[in-house]
């Protein structure tokens, strides 16, 4: 009877042995038993199964961070005395954006406006006056500039000449500079 016990549980091992590393691994680590034979001094000679636990780590899939969208900055210079305007888009930083419409105006003590991601808009009056502003789309930029043109000055009129994305996008151009 003890012969056919243990003929039953080696039969047992032999089979987890087996069947164990078919499973789908665990999302997380887990003690593995692995049964190993043990010789024991015996007349007879038998073997005695010994489980033995043994750690296996299973990789934790590292999250991917998401990309972030490079930010562009575009600006526009607008010279009053002049009716000269500029714009810039596609720049870096801020600074080179305003500093970039400023040489295109060519005009440094020219009025700017900037934006980051966004569309900018400039209108300007028959009078010289003029209204700039950003939004998230081109209708609200456009929009936005000729109510800051009618809001800061006398103007009878106003009119868009410019309308464009940070990213170079352009909505609306006219050729009045």
């Amino acid at each position: 009877m003890e012969k056919l016990g243990r003929g039953i549980l080696l039969l047992g091992v032999s089979l987890a042995l087996v069947i164990v590393p078919a499973l789908p691994a665990a999302d997380t680590a887990t003690p593995t038993v692995t049964a190993t034979a043990t010789p024991t001094p015996s007349p007879t000679a038998t073997a005695t199964p010994t489980a033995t636990a043994t750690p296996t780590a299973t990789a934790t899939p590292t999250p991917t961070a998401t990309p972030t969208p490079t930010d562009t900055y575009g600006a526009i210079a607008y010279h009053q005395a002049t009716h000269t305007w500029a714009y810039s888009t596609k720049a870096a930083t801020k600074e080179a954006a305003i500093a970039e419409a400023l040489r295109k105006c060519g005009h440094k003590q020219a009025k700017t406006n900037w934006c980051r991601n966004s569309w900018i808009a400039l209108a300007v009056s028959s009078t010289h006056g003029w209204g700039s502003a950003w939004a998230v789309t081109p209708e609200d930029a456009r929009k936005k500039s000729i109510d800051e043109c009618f809001a800061h000055e006398n103007n009878p009129d106003a009119h868009i000449v410019i309308c464009v994305n940070a990213d170079g996008r352009i909505d609306t151009v006219t050729n009045s500079h």
